[in-house]
């Protein structure tokens, strides 16, 4: 007969009711299976989308920023800001802070790489595109990018 403990230890981990989300990190639970793509078929990341998530470019604030454009979206529970610093009129470097959902960090990651050089922001139909298509219920992800650098584009932003 075996004790509670020693059959605690051998139960299977991540347990099985985990595996059957739609998250990113469910490669354990399927073996062989792609990171990145989840269990919904409905629901498909590219790979640009999955390594903007999980390798976040230009995260952060940006101290000497002479704008910050902010979306917070109660709705999806999600929050956009957008840091540029301007040199001769153009974007010369960019961040961004998002708390949201891996398409939304995915898509501020891929906009502050669009922006340096830039005099005018990216539409969320260039987001969109850049990470290759994001899910249609994720399209919103893209929408509050974009709001964000516009904002960050307005003159009454700095």
């Amino acid at each position: 007969m075996r004790s509670a403990s020693a059959a605690r230890s051998r139960r299977r981990w991540p347990p099985r009711w985990a595996c059957n989300t739609s998250s990113t990190s469910r490669a354990a639970c399927r073996p062989g299976e792609q990171p990145g793509y989840p269990l919904r078929p409905e629901v498909r990341y590219t790979e640009t989308t999955v390594d903007h998530f999980q390798h976040p470019r230009n995260v952060g604030r940006l101290a000497d920023a002479d704008a910050v454009g902010r979306v917070d979206d109660a709705e999806s529970d999600t929050m956009v800001e957008i840091y540029v610093k301007l040199a001769q009129g153009r974007v010369a470097r960019a961040t961004f802070r998002t708390f949201g959902c891996s398409a939304c960090i995915a898509a501020s990651s891929i906009a502050t790489e669009l922006l340096p050089g830039r005099d005018a922001p990216p539409g969320a139909a260039e987001i969109d595109s850049a990470l290759g298509g994001l899910p249609s219920d994720k399209r919103y992800c893209a929408d509050l990018v974009a709001e964000a650098a516009r904002r960050a584009f307005s003159p009454a932003s700095g």
